[in-house]
């Protein structure tokens, strides 16, 4: 039984990083384009 609980876990911690990893890009990704955007508008920022 710990053998198999150890395993499980180990997979629940390898596909968790995996997840971490894939979405901080995206979000670097969005916020790169919406101040790219802002400033392409002429500050959108100040409205907001």
């Amino acid at each position: 039984m710990t053998h198999t609980s150890a395993t499980a876990s180990a997979q629940v911690r390898s596909s968790r990083i995996q997840v971490e990893v894939r979405e901080i890009p995206v979000v670097k990704q969005q916020t790169t384009l919406s101040r790219h955007d802002v400033d392409s508008d002429g500050g959108d920022i100040s409205n907001e």
